[in-house]
């Protein structure tokens, strides 16, 4: 008929040699290697922030629950921090330090389940319980951030090292604003003690992503031997650098919400 125009094939047929490139081929490929640099990215993120967040939660909070819920002196409470610190220094620098990849490893998985159990006791605390708990909390937490860091340099490519070191600082950092926030938020509505409980998930997830954590495959040293540890020019020069600015902060950390509620009248929020 006049007005019927004629039908024609409006198949599109890709041309030859580009089946693969064009539209009409389109799939979904995924680079087994980038998904593993960003699985591991992931994980490096959610346990640092997890970690620190509830690692500073009970640095500040300890002080807090040993003044105003047992009383103890600014003596009792400055000796409990440095329970908590000491602790923590020598799984750092005379266990951790010495083991081989391997041994790390359970270490670090060990200590990640154990701290996870050691949030919500802190609910349960006593004035003699909460010295057992403030030495074991730092205790397992010298097994946890030192290899967080380790398994951020551990990529080959230097750009991705670089680039995942600089997550995992922002991480840390943001892990600072973040988890003063929400306990800010969280006492103003309940006690010190139940603080502990809401911050508890975050070690769960610590827990539960500790085995996904990198290690070195192979290494070619044998552990160190404590003499050999102590002894070195570079651990004494970063164990000095780091009480430089450990120890002004471990005072503010272990008094100044105590000091800002005695002077200012300042809630524990």
């Amino acid at each position: 008929m006049p007005g019927n125009c004629p039908r024609s094939d409006t198949r599109l047929v890709p041309p030859e040699g580009t089946v693969e490139k064009s539209f009409f081929a389109l799939r979904l490929e995924v680079n087994p290697m980038k998904t593993s640099i960003l699985l591991s990215i992931f994980v490096i993120v959610a346990m640092t922030f997890a970690l620190r967040a509830s690692n500073n939660m009970v640095l500040t909070t300890v002080p807090l629950l040993a003044r105003y819920d047992f009383y103890m002196s600014s003596t009792e409470i400055g000796v409990i921090s440095g329970i908590f610190s000491a602790f923590s220094f020598f799984a750092t620098a005379f266990l951790n330090s010495r083991a081989c990849a391997k041994r790390r490893r359970v270490y670090f998985i060990l200590s990640s389940v154990g701290f996870a159990i050691s949030l919500p006791l802190f609910y349960l605390a006593t004035p003699l319980t909460l010295w057992l708990l403030a030495a074991f909390s730092g205790f397992v937490l010298g097994f946890l951030m030192p290899n967080i860091v380790t398994a951020a340099g551990l990529f080959e490519d230097p750009k991705t090292r670089e680039r995942v070191l600089a997550i995992y600082t922002l991480s840390l950092s943001t892990s600072l604003i973040v988890g003063p926030s929400l306990e800010g938020l969280i006492l103003m509505r309940f006690t010190l003690r139940q603080a502990f409980l809401f911050f508890a998930p975050l070690g769960v997830l610590t827990a539960v992503l500790s085995p996904t954590i990198r290690f070195p495959e192979s290494e070619l040293r044998e552990p160190a031997r404590f003499k050999e540890v102590s002894a070195n020019p570079y651990f004494l020069t970063a164990v000095f650098n780091i009480l430089s600015y450990n120890v002004p902060f471990a005072i503010l950390m272990a008094f100044g919400g105590i000091y800002a509620k005695d002077v200012f009248g300042a809630s524990y929020a």
